[in-house]
């Protein structure tokens, strides 16, 4: 997510890019809401607010481009089972939330996972034409548009865009596994609420900023809320009246 209007390709530092050189990337290909050993579907529904008719949007294949390392192959395949699993089953579904902007997304998204961007920017959309070679290599290959888009995961795992409800999410937990879950379904959500924050960034690129934001803060508080209500857990601060109020 940017904090500033202005598009701009955040480019690591020389000692990064030697490292991340030296040490070479993974790919792997995930397609929404696929499941392992059965065919993946080839078009997700959503429901057109307009006249309630199901009309078929494909979202974008994701190809995941991450460091050949133990911590770039955990962010992957926490993205992957974020994209495929994850988003099929919340609530509010993000094919209803970001119906508006499907028609306009790529074919195909190449995502670019590091552990930190040197801007502190938790995603970034980048410009049509500004790609890289292989994600342009790809699109020629393939022979269409893809969309390109870098994620910082390790900055939005610490992402809380709610400090004090994550407080008292935390305090609802009973024991240590449960408070591991519940981080772990807090990271998941936070990557895919960043994913289709930068995906609508490629769908409208002169949106500005905090209209785009208005609506994935909006998705990240909702989905967390439903989520935990269905564990009778409640996400952000109750006050509970004083005796005599």
């Amino acid at each position: 997510m940017r904090r500033r209007t202005v598009p701009k390709v955040r480019v690591p530092g020389i000692w990064q890019q030697l490292w991340d050189k030296w040490r070479g990337e993974e790919t792997r290909v995930v397609r929404f809401g696929s499941t392992a050993g059965l065919a993946a579907p080839r078009r997700a529904a959503v429901i057109d607010g307009a006249n309630d008719a199901r009309i078929p949007r494909e979202l974008p294949l994701l190809v995941l481009r991450y460091p050949r390392s133990k911590a770039g192959r955990r962010a992957a395949s926490t993205l992957e089972n974020a994209y495929r699993h994850l988003a099929t089953v919340l609530q509010p579904s993000p094919l209803e939330v970001y119906q508006e902007i499907l028609p306009y997304l790529p074919g195909a998204v190449v995502v670019i996972l590091r552990q930190q961007d040197p801007a502190g920017c938790l995603g970034h959309a980048r410009p049509e034409g500004m790609e890289s070679e292989t994600t342009r290599a790809l699109a020629s290959e393939i022979d269409t548009r893809v969309g390109e888009i870098d994620m910082a995961w390790q900055q939005i795992a610490q992402w809380q865009p709610q400090p004090l409800a994550s407080l008292a999410l935390d305090a609802w937990a009973v024991d240590e596994v449960e408070r591991r879950q519940d981080q772990d379904l807090r990271v998941r959500v936070a990557m895919l609420t960043v994913l289709f924050h930068e995906m609508e960034h490629l769908a409208f690129p002169e949106r500005p900023e905090h209209e785009v934001r208005r609506r994935s803060d909006r998705f990240y508080q909702q989905v967390l809320a439903a989520t935990l209500e269905e564990r009778g857990q409640v996400y952000g601060m109750e006050a509970s009246p004083s005796p005599g109020w």
